[in-house]
């Protein structure tokens, strides 16, 4: 745990409030992607699912020195609740990140305009051999009842997996992907891992799920302050999270409601890729983002 920052009100607050409720969930580690295990996960029944050694952990290795040569690493700021903007612990290489293409009609005009080129690009890192991105969607419309396909919007494809890179950090910044979630519609994120530091660099992830009662809490309302304070007090206000250690060519598919975050290391650095599962209900299509 970092040495913690002045406290702030907002910290002074969150110190006093109620505890979060947990529901249990843990995390289901299988040989292969599966109907039962994928509706366990959509049903909020276990956080992630883990697929150890999903393709070559030599191709991993592989195509992370081959991205890493094509790669402009990036790191794009996020707005503080004063007005200030502090890093993200996430940088980003191949593909510009869907959340800034969609927040603005000029970043959007980027987002597609580079979509196709990474997707490309990330598809020959692996040749010849199938790139996990893209074997994962094959297995996904295979296993899945009404199929799984890349989002498409306006008639344009969407990239089909983006590079998070990761330097040593003392802790990773807890937050939530699909924080607006409804019954009709949930978010889960895959990531395939492309190379880990040897220690440190876990998945972090909090079996909080998003109740009425969690919705109302501050304590979850506050998952995505990245101010340190913040930080700091969700850190020991929440529970204990659960974690998994991924090595390279690992998949893990998680629950992108809850609460997550990185784990922290001090040696080496952390290569994923990375595309968003959209589940709109049992007989309906999965979308894939990124």
């Amino acid at each position: 745990m970092p040495k913690r920052p002045p406290k702030t009100m907002l910290y002074e607050f969150l110190a006093h409030v109620p505890d979060l409720d947990t529901d249990g969930a843990g995390v289901e580690e299988v040989g292969e992607l599966a109907p039962d295990t994928l509706q366990k996960l959509f049903n909020e029944k276990i956080c992630a699912i883990h697929v150890p050694s999903f393709f070559s952990a030599q191709a991993a290795r592989t195509a992370s020195k081959i991205i890493l040569q094509q790669s402009k690493i990036k790191n794009y700021d996020l707005p503080l609740e004063d007005g200030s903007k502090c890093k993200t612990d996430v940088n980003y290489g191949l593909g510009f990140p869907r959340r800034l293409g969609f927040s603005s009609e000029k970043y959007r005009q980027k987002y597609f305009r580079e979509a196709l080129g990474s997707t490309r690009k990330i598809r020959a890192a692996f040749a010849p051999s199938l790139s996990p991105v893209d074997r994962f969607r094959l297995e996904l419309d295979e296993v899945w009842g009404a199929g799984a396909s890349l989002s498409h919007i306006d008639g344009k494809a969407g990239l089909a997996g983006s590079l998070r890179h990761m330097d040593p950090i003392p802790t990773g910044l807890a937050h939530i992907d699909d924080f607006l979630r409804t019954k009709h519609q949930r978010t889960f994120s895959a990531c395939f891992y492309l190379d880990l530091p040897k220690k440190g660099g876990e998945l972090e992830i909090w079996n909080v799920s998003l109740t009425d009662k969690n919705r109302r809490n501050p304590l979850f309302q506050v998952c995505n302050t990245f101010e340190p304070g913040t930080q700091a007090v969700i850190r020991e206000r929440y529970p204990q999270p659960l974690k998994v250690k991924p090595k390279a060519g690992d998949l893990i598919l998680f629950d992108a409601g809850r609460p997550h975050a990185v784990g922290g290391f001090a040696e080496g650095h952390r290569m994923v890729l990375q595309i968003f599962v959209v589940y709109r209900g049992p007989n309906k299509p999965l979308s894939l983002v990124s």
